[in-house]
């Protein structure tokens, strides 16, 4: 049996896994569209703050794949899909074969649905490609903006205050935090966001000449480093 899977996150991984222990004789192959192998995503704002390295996130190495007898297929993401052939294509024009395929590709990062969200500056944090273009950034701009007070949000105005920006922090609701979360904890949060650089802001529009960004999540920035 030749087993196809395509994406290379948790749920790929898992897959393919479970595939090797109930079928050790039949083939598997992971297909991922990124260059590298799987890391855990909610790492990614540890290896903006500079805090950890990519592979420090990293539980596979490449070498691991081999081990598993797993076929591994980064960076060459599939851009074709032929069910009655059982046939996949990918964007390098090679075409895989498959008795049973999963697709297992995962979410993308949200973006609102308002006037200036597609401008360069605007960005969403879900790859190791983002935390690239947010570093590069970040070296010419003095502030940030970050849409939305959950805890993803506060942890990246956070990541992005090591870089010494100037971080506000963009909610729509009266307090930082879901519910469930600052019923425990989110008292003292909302004080200790409050640091030297950092505002916090509620049921506001950040509005400018090219657009305006509220209610979502996501990061746009300002001003540029002399």
């Amino acid at each position: 049996m030749n087993y196809l899977i395509v994406g290379g996150g948790i749920a790929g991984i898992t897959a393919a896994r479970r595939l090797r222990a109930l079928a050790p004789g039949s083939r598997v192959t992971l297909v991922e569209a990124e260059p590298r192998p799987y890391y855990l995503r909610p790492g990614l704002i540890a290896v903006l703050a500079g805090e950890k390295s990519l592979e420090d996130i990293s539980p596979y190495p490449p070498s691991w794949y081999e081990e598993q007898g797993i076929e591994f297929r980064p960076g060459n993401p599939a851009v074709e899909l032929d069910p009655a052939g059982q046939r996949l294509g990918l964007a390098s024009g090679e075409t895989l074969a498959y008795d049973r395929l999963l697709l297992a590709t995962g979410a993308e990062a949200f973006r609102p649905p308002i006037p200036g969200a597609d401008l360069a500056g605007v960005f969403t944090l879900r790859s190791a490609a983002d935390v690239e273009r947010i570093r590069t950034r970040a070296e010419e701009a003095n502030a940030a903006l970050v849409i939305g007070g959950g805890w993803l949000g506060l942890e990246a105005a956070r990541a992005l205050r090591s870089h010494g920006l100037s971080v506000t922090v963009l909610e729509r609701s009266p307090w930082l935090l879901p519910p469930p979360a600052r019923s425990s904890r989110g008292g003292g949060l909302g004080k200790s966001a409050r640091k030297p650089g950092d505002r916090r802001t509620g049921r506001e529009r950040v509005s400018g000449p090219d657009g305006v960004l509220g209610g979502g999540t996501g990061a746009s920035w300002g001003g540029r480093r002399a």
